[in-house]
């Protein structure tokens, strides 16, 4: 069991996440985040398949 605080936690503090076969417990809402937005440039496909 890994608590959905400590995820939010390493995602603000930059730092990867990686669980497998674990059950997050609590509320798991990244909407709340303040995170970085940064741009990706896309190729044409990408933009078409992805709209």
């Amino acid at each position: 069991m890994v608590a959905a605080e400590e995820i939010l936690k390493k995602i603000k503090m930059g730092q990867p996440v990686e669980y497998d076969g674990v059950t997050i417990v609590g509320d798991l809402d990244i909407s709340k985040l303040e995170l970085p937005k940064v741009s990706v440039a896309r190729t044409y496909e990408e933009k078409n398949i992805f709209h």
